[in-house]
């Protein structure tokens, strides 16, 4: 199945992992070895912050360009 990641580093050294699975079985992997992640990441100066394991959320069809509502105030600002 589709696996994805989200690695977030913090100051030099510092980690979050987000892992997005639906096999279950891979979860389950996970979650058994995630002392030795852990272990092996410190032994690199890496510091987990956090390693969670989540559900992904169901894929819905992208509604960005299908229709745009005249109503709706579009734009962004630039701050300097």
């Amino acid at each position: 199945g589709a696996l994805n990641l989200k690695l977030t580093l913090y100051e030099t050294n510092q980690i979050n992992i987000h892992i997005y699975s639906e096999n279950e079985y891979f979860k389950s992997l996970v979650k058994e070895n995630i002392a030795s992640l852990r272990y092996a990441l410190i032994g690199v100066n890496v510091t987990p912050r956090e390693i969670r394991l989540f559900q992904p959320k169901p894929k819905t069809k992208n509604q960005s360009y299908g229709s745009i509502d005249d109503n709706l105030q579009m734009g962004f600002e630039i701050k300097a």
